[in-house]
């Protein structure tokens, strides 16, 4: 008989299959000036203008940073975009774009109702961590809204030289996350939107978009949500607003697009993870995935304004100047488990035991960021000979400020809750008693100044493309608030950046590229030999070299990488105890995707990953399994009616070396449905997505801890185009 683990490979292997089969016959090319069409191309579809691989789910243009729009054929690197398409079928309502994040190969989300651990090529990445409208540091960490965002660009790897200087936790070693705003269309926008998610979180939003002016050079794009209810998960609530406006002004010589928004989210019982304890020789059954280890009154209230300013200004026929600044405040509040929540034994009892100030338990954490992002430079192209160069010179700068309050979680009049319970009862630890307001003080300002040059040389008959960068950036840090000494960081680096491209026909290209990345530098602690001396930044360097083949319609992509990563450790020396850049995390990995149209009515993604990852003791790096991947099919029989289904799959995980512990691997299944019909005249689409559809119970991996996945949860939409 075969095994659980044999059906899981064979259900992606099927799929897999497909993405080699040529199920369909010719289709015939059509021109689309600029309006929208059904009609299909050899390699791609017209959809308002804009050119995307055959299915419509992924955009055939990637906003490469610094190296701007660019033919998916002609990128140096692993990306994928996904437009509006892939966004509507594939996320739900309260989870803002993960769902979709997660088709890409380079991506791997653990998701549950209230968590979720997101990792590109094996390293840690959040909202902070991400882009709006290519400008660093403007996202928030928590679920903020989407429907305000028209794309999404996922970049794999450490290409510092390529995306602009990053600050503070925003560092993007294993790749980066760009969203790009919705601008006014031609034709104008008018859609109303009511979703149901969960057990009762229903939300309303409004999209409307118009142009202006005698040549509609004028463009005013308005989103607006509003959202509230419980979730899957026993007693976890959610509040959400969010308001965002875009401007945009086109002329001949000239583009502008300001972006302006608000976003509240509110979310009690709030957090499904759990340390193990290290007398646990494995782990216990899953419970029922709408099981909540944290109380009722746990609370995340997140408030953030976001302000981006992009402008590009024609100097010539062969050279523009641009611009990117951007601001991000974000006020968090919250009764905030620490790290000690441990699960203890078999029976499934977990507790938080307080041992020191910052740690287990529940208290009240206020924190303020606030980012500042300055980027100027001037780009353009010139022949070398036969040869074409198209150039970049940048510079950008960086402003980060984090406030906490004074003494970091140990304020003496905090209220400790520690909240203990069993896995397969959610948690009814009573509400404490109100807290006082505590006084937020600088924890650290951050400043990194960063200068950019980047050149990518033609070949003569556009078959061979070379691409030279070298970034440099200066740090700054100053760390001063009570209970800790004030410390400066000073520190600086460079790091190149090189690829190349050779396109040996229009749908057959081979790449290779050399990439790297590195953080602020730190200043060693007073418990430390070599106190307060200042090590450098850490890198990280990345060798990758991928094909990707395009016919009928079906693109599929192969890449290899190996990525090194330094990190700071404990080095004893002399009986003494020091901190440096000592050793190297090493990360190797395989990444295929095929995406595209399979067949008259049937489009897929399918993409498929092996990691291997290794700490600098040897041992593989906590909570990564070696292989995962997801395959996605959309079934259209008519142009009315869609079906789409989802198979997620992850292997084992270690999150423990020593008496070593795995979490098993499990499966998961979506199933969709879209209809589209007429109601009063006006177009009217009807979306129903269930998550989980076997209501599979499972752990995911986070690190060395685990959280519990997502249950069944079903997610109805209505939306009216008017």
């Amino acid at each position: 008989m075969m095994n659980k683990r044999k059906r899981n490979w064979l259900a992606l292997a099927i799929v897999g299959a497909l993405a080699g089969m040529s199920l369909h016959g010719s289709v015939h090319a059509a021109e689309a000036d600029g309006e929208e069409t059904a009609h299909e191309l050899s390699e791609t579809v017209v959809e308002a203008g804009r050119a995307k691989l055959a299915g419509g789910l992924v955009e055939r243009r990637e906003n490469i940073g610094l190296l701007g729009s660019k033919d998916v054929m002609e990128t140096p690197f692993q990306a994928m975009t996904f437009g509006k398409k892939a966004l509507e079928q594939f996320s739900v309502p309260d989870r803002t774009i993960l769902d979709t994040l997660s088709l890409s190969p380079a991506v791997r989300v653990g998701q549950g109702a209230t968590d979720s651990n997101v990792t590109i090529r094996g390293l840690s990445s959040n909202g902070n961590k991400w882009y709006i409208n290519g400008v660093p540091g403007m996202a928030h960490q928590k679920d903020m809204t989407a429907n305000f965002i028209d794309s999404v660009t996922v970049i794999a790897g450490p290409a510092l030289g390529v995306r602009g200087t990053t600050a503070g936790w925003q560092e993007n070693a294993g790749g980066v996350v760009d969203m790009i705003s919705k601008k006014a269309s031609a034709k104008g926008d008018r859609e109303a939107k009511v979703s149901f998610h969960g057990k009762s979180y229903v939300s309303q939003s409004v999209d409307l978009g118009e142009r202006f002016g005698e040549n509609k050079e004028w463009g005013v794009r308005f989103n607006v949500l509003q959202g509230q209810g419980t979730l899957s998960v026993d007693h976890a609530r959610m509040w959400k607003w969010g308001v965002y406006l875009n401007l945009d002004h086109k002329t001949a010589n000239s583009t502008t697009n300001l972006l302006m928004g608000y976003d509240y989210t509110r979310q009690r019982g709030d957090g499904n993870s759990l340390s193990v304890a290290k007398t646990l020789k494995s782990l216990p059954k899953a419970p029922r995935g709408s099981i909540n280890f944290s109380p009722d009154w746990a609370e995340d209230t997140y408030n953030d304004w976001t302000f981006i300013l992009n402008h590009e200004q024609k100097l010539s026929e062969h050279a523009m100047a641009f611009l990117n600044a951007g601001y991000h405040k974000e006020n968090y509040t919250s009764w905030i488990q620490g790290y000690g929540r441990t699960l203890l034994n078999m029976d499934g009892d977990y507790a938080s035991l307080r041992t020191s100030g910052y740690g287990s338990g529940y208290s009240q954490w206020p924190v303020a960021h606030s980012t500042k992002y300055i980027g100027i430079g001037v780009k353009g192209d010139f022949k070398l000979g036969e040869w074409k160069s198209d150039y970049v010179l940048s510079l950008d700068k960086m402003w980060f400020r984090r406030e906490v309050i004074g003494n970091y979680g140990s304020d003496p009049s905090d209220i400790y809750v520690p909240a203990p319970g069993n896995i397969y009862h959610s948690n009814s630890t009573p509400l404490p008693a109100p807290l006082p307001k505590h006084t937020l003080k600088t924890q650290y300002n951050l400043q990194m100044l960063g200068w950019h040059v980047v050149d990518t040389f033609t070949a003569p008959g556009d078959k061979l493309g070379v691409t030279l960068g070298l970034h440099g950036h200066r740090g700054i840090r100053a760390r001063n608030y009570a209970g800790s000494s004030a410390s400066e960081i000073d520190a600086s680096a460079t790091c190149p950046t090189f690829a190349v491209t050779y396109q040996f026909t229009p749908q057959f290209m081979m790449y290779a590229n050399h990439s790297e990345s590195f953080d602020e530098g730190t200043v060693v602690g007073s418990s430390y030999a070599n106190r307060g001396e200042t090590i450098p930044p850490a890198k990280t360097k990345q060798n990758e070299v991928g094909f990707k083949h395009q016919s009928k319609g079906l693109l599929q992509t192969l890449s290899y990488y190996k990525m090194r990563k330094q990190g700071t450790n404990d080095v004893l020396r002399g009986g003494l105890k020091y901190l440096e850049i000592d050793k190297e995390q090493k990360y190797s990995g395989v990444e295929y995707s095929a995406v595209g149209k399979i067949s008259p009515q049937f489009d897929m993604i399918f993409a498929l990953n092996w990691l291997q990852a290794e700490q600098t003791d040897g041992n593989s790096v906590l909570g990564l399994p070696k292989w995962a991947g997801t395959a996605a099919l959309v079934y259209k029989p008519t142009e009315d009616f869609s079906v789409i289904g989802r198979l997620n799959y992850s292997a084992k995980a270690r999150i423990r070396h020593s008496d070593p512990l795995d979490v098993p691997a499990y499966t998961t299944f979506d199933l969709g449905l879209n209809y589209k019909t007429k109601i009063s005249g006006e177009d009217v689409t009807f979306s129903l997505m269930c998550t989980n559809l076997f209501n599979k119970r499972y752990w995911y991996a986070s690190g060395s801890s685990i959280a519990l996945g997502m249950p069944r949860t079903i997610s109805l939409s209505a939306s009216c185009n008017f």
